[in-house]
């Protein structure tokens, strides 16, 4: 019953304690060279982390360092991908691997974090659509999830199994430490693999159970030691499972998709998405928002605490807790502008405003009951949205709420006004949104929502006449 796994999972999560001191997180450094969006983050077993991007290339950042990076040019497409490895008696050099919209993943050694080398040491081919996820088991095998609708192993650059029985495509794997494998797609559901003979590495794996408890795309996978893992999807939530498969919790406050999730030892769990903030859960509870000025794709987790995120701006940055580590003041005052002027042109309406009954700036005297409060306030003849920041202790002005009445004919999407907002059905398992303006060029709205949404190029005419069709012009 609920009251049981309440009580499971609160015991669950006593061993997740605050970070260090319990100080809050703040950003730390901004890792700026990528010409398009991060849309992979990844710690390095060295003390380096990796960033893939839209710009088809990988960077590898010393943390102690971020104004320098060693850039691979491996891929001939998107990189959207990565993860750590370990060395193996055949290739005692390698450091991780990356995969690409080119639909093959590659191996780089540890000569490639330091520019001694731009080649891979291997090249896995094997997939029919991109590889958009990786992970890798407890010996070291790489598993691999595509579009494709199936998942790989890997051994010795060989593909040893193909995981088929998703209807849809996969958009996380993960290795977890009995040597299962999970595998998320979306058609909605998680499913766990398990090989008939784990005395035998190559051994094929048949799935032994499909979870269903999202309601919509699953897109991130992440193991949670002690308990389980977790998983995010496009419904808004994370959810908390046993290593049985059983859900514990549901950790709600996200509004929008949720791309990815991490599990931060000693502190609790980190999730991203397109609501532009990267959220940080404790004991079961949200923590702290870290607002963005832009949808955050992937999220990870470095050895000392520290959180890295990837964004669609084209830039990853690293949170810390510690304040050793906290940016110098202007970067602060910098990035705080920053989210100011993008948060100011986000505010959406929020029905037929009441001014008389709006409470004054004084309002903003009381401190906020949680991080990422919101209120709305009278300041003169105007209305004016503030969210609380824990970290700060103060009120952030996220600009002038406009009255929804004085918009009738517009529409709100993604933080974003537009003429139209159409619903579109990709037959990829998921419902998306696409927001138009009248004199935009539909096949350039329709290139952006594919490269938003991962989606496949053979859909552009499809998505282009639809506009043309639908649009009120």
């Amino acid at each position: 019953d609920i009251s049981s796994l309440a009580c499971v999972a609160t015991v669950s999560f006593n061993h997740i304690a605050m970070s260090g001191d319990g100080k809050y997180y703040k950003l730390s450094s901004e890792l700026r060279g990528h010409e398009q969006d991060v849309r992979a983050v990844c710690a390095l077993s060295n003390g380096m982390v990796a960033t893939g991007s839209r710009d088809n290339s990988v960077r590898v950042w010393d943390p102690a360092d971020p104004k320098s990076c060693t850039v691979l040019h491996g891929h001939q497409h998107f990189v959207g991908s990565l993860v750590s490895l370990f060395p193996t008696v055949s290739h005692p050099t390698r450091l991780f691997a990356s995969g690409g919209y080119d639909n093959v993943i590659n191996v780089w050694d540890a000569g490639a974090s330091s520019g001694a080398s731009d080649t891979p040491i291997l090249t896995l081919i094997g997939h029919e659509k991109p590889v958009v996820s990786l992970s890798v088991t407890p010996d070291g095998h790489i598993i691999s999830g595509s579009w494709d609708s199936t998942a790989r192993v890997w051994i010795d650059g060989e593909c040893v199994d193909v995981l088929k029985g998703h209807e849809a495509a996969i958009w996380a794997v993960l290795g977890m430490p009995d040597g299962s494998i999970l595998t998320a797609s979306a058609d909605r559901t998680i499913k766990v693999w398990r090989q008939t003979n784990p005395d035998s590495p190559s051994s094929p794996r048949e799935c032994v159970a499909t979870l269903q408890r999202h309601t919509d795309v699953v897109r991130g996978l992440a193991v949670l030691p002690g308990v389980g893992f977790v998983s995010c999807a496009n419904d808004g939530l994370v959810l908390v499972w046993s290593a049985s498969g059983e859900p514990l919790m549901e950790l709600s406050g996200h509004t929008a998709y949720v791309y990815s999730v991490a599990v931060v030892e000693g502190v609790g769990i980190v999730s991203c998405g397109e609501d532009r903030s990267v959220r940080v859960w404790v004991d079961g509870q949200q923590q702290q928002s870290l607002p963005h000025a832009n949808v955050v794709w992937s999220v990870a987790a470095l050895p000392n605490r520290d959180v890295v995120s990837g964004s669609s701006d084209g830039i990853a940055r690293i949170w810390s807790a510690d304040p050793d580590r906290y940016a110098n003041e202007l970067m602060l005052q910098n990035y705080e502008a920053e989210l100011a002027s993008s948060q100011q042109q986000a505010v959406s309406s929020i029905g037929a405003l009441q001014m008389d009954k709006l409470a004054g700036p004084e309002a903003l005297l009381v401190p906020g009951k949680r991080d990422g409060e919101s209120k709305v306030v009278k300041q003169g003849n105007k209305a004016e949205a503030y969210q609380w920041s824990a970290a700060d202790q103060k009120w952030i002005d996220l600009g002038e709420v406009v009255d929804s009445a004085t918009n009738s004919q517009k529409g709100m999407l993604e933080g974003k006004e537009y003429d139209q907002i159409f619903d579109i059905d990709i037959n990829d398992g998921a419902k998306y949104k696409i927001g138009y303006n009248k004199g935009e060029n539909p096949y350039q709205v329709a290139q952006d929502f594919i490269w938003k949404n991962d989606l496949s190029q053979e859909f552009l005419e499809q998505i282009a006449q639809f506009i043309f069709k639908n649009a009120q012009e």
